[in-house]
Protein backbone atom coordinates (compact mmCIF):
# COMPACT_ATOMS: atom_id res chain seq x y z
CA UNK A 1 0.00 0.00 0.00
CA UNK A 2 2.81 2.39 0.60
CA UNK A 3 3.98 1.78 -2.88
CA UNK A 4 0.78 2.92 -4.50
CA UNK A 5 1.06 6.18 -2.51
CA UNK A 6 -1.34 5.10 0.71
CA UNK A 7 -0.12 7.66 2.66
CA UNK A 8 -1.04 6.48 6.15
CA UNK A 9 0.59 3.08 4.72
CA UNK A 10 3.56 5.75 4.14
CA UNK A 11 3.31 6.64 7.63
CA UNK A 12 3.56 2.98 9.17
CA UNK A 13 5.90 1.98 6.99
CA UNK A 14 8.08 5.16 7.93
CA UNK A 15 7.52 4.63 11.78
CA UNK A 16 8.96 0.88 11.44
CA UNK A 17 12.28 2.09 9.37
CA UNK A 18 12.92 4.77 11.59
CA UNK A 19 12.47 2.20 14.69
CA UNK A 20 13.66 -0.86 13.09
CA UNK A 21 10.52 -2.74 13.57
CA UNK A 22 10.36 -5.55 11.25
CA UNK A 23 12.56 -4.12 9.28
CA UNK A 24 16.47 -2.58 9.41
CA UNK A 25 16.62 0.91 10.51
CA UNK A 26 16.63 3.21 8.01
CA UNK A 27 16.27 6.97 9.07
CA UNK A 28 16.64 8.36 5.23
CA UNK A 29 14.25 6.03 3.85
CA UNK A 30 11.80 6.98 6.69
CA UNK A 31 12.12 10.74 6.15
CA UNK A 32 11.71 10.18 2.55
CA UNK A 33 8.40 8.37 3.19
CA UNK A 34 6.91 10.66 5.56
CA UNK A 35 8.34 13.77 3.30
CA UNK A 36 6.74 12.06 0.00
CA UNK A 37 2.97 11.62 2.41
CA UNK A 38 3.38 15.00 3.66
CA UNK A 39 3.81 16.10 0.55
CA UNK A 40 0.31 14.48 -0.79
CA UNK A 41 -1.48 15.86 1.94
CA UNK A 42 -0.75 13.83 4.86
CA UNK A 43 -0.94 15.58 8.14
CA UNK A 44 0.12 13.18 10.48
CA UNK A 45 3.30 12.78 8.54
CA UNK A 46 3.60 16.99 8.61
CA UNK A 47 3.04 16.26 12.75
CA UNK A 48 5.82 13.54 12.82
CA UNK A 49 8.31 15.52 10.56
CA UNK A 50 7.90 18.32 12.95
CA UNK A 51 8.68 16.16 15.98
CA UNK A 52 11.51 15.09 14.14
CA UNK A 53 12.75 17.79 13.61
CA UNK A 54 12.16 19.80 17.07
CA UNK A 55 13.80 16.38 18.90
CA UNK A 56 16.49 16.25 17.05
CA UNK A 57 16.73 12.59 18.20
CA UNK A 58 17.22 10.88 14.47
CA UNK A 59 18.13 14.30 12.49
CA UNK A 60 20.25 16.99 13.14
CA UNK A 61 17.90 19.51 14.95
CA UNK A 62 16.13 22.08 12.78
CA UNK A 63 14.01 24.21 15.11
CA UNK A 64 12.97 26.29 12.00
CA UNK A 65 11.86 23.05 9.80
CA UNK A 66 10.29 22.08 13.12
CA UNK A 67 8.23 25.11 13.10
CA UNK A 68 7.13 24.96 9.68
CA UNK A 69 5.74 21.84 9.83
CA UNK A 70 3.43 22.55 12.88
CA UNK A 71 2.22 25.47 11.20
CA UNK A 72 1.00 23.76 7.87
CA UNK A 73 -0.90 22.02 10.53
CA UNK A 74 -1.88 24.08 13.19
CA UNK A 75 -5.49 23.21 13.74
CA UNK A 76 -4.11 20.12 14.55
CA UNK A 77 -4.27 20.21 18.37
CA UNK A 78 -0.74 18.75 18.86
CA UNK A 79 0.70 21.10 16.31
CA UNK A 80 -1.41 24.22 18.27
CA UNK A 81 0.27 23.07 21.58
CA UNK A 82 3.61 22.98 19.95
CA UNK A 83 3.47 26.37 18.67
CA UNK A 84 1.87 27.52 21.42
CA UNK A 85 4.54 26.77 23.67
CA UNK A 86 7.47 26.87 21.00
CA UNK A 87 9.52 28.76 23.11
CA UNK A 88 9.36 25.74 26.25
CA UNK A 89 9.46 23.27 23.58
CA UNK A 90 13.04 24.48 22.13
CA UNK A 91 14.49 24.41 25.37
CA UNK A 92 13.54 20.59 26.11
CA UNK A 93 15.73 19.53 23.37
CA UNK A 94 18.96 21.31 23.06
CA UNK A 95 20.62 20.72 19.73
CA UNK A 96 22.65 17.83 20.50
CA UNK A 97 23.87 16.49 16.76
Amino acid sequence: AADNGHTGAMNRMALMYLFGRGVDKDVNKALKLLETAAARGSESSRLFLGVIYLEGEFVKQDADLAKSHFTKVKHLKKAQQYLNNWDAEVKKYPATK
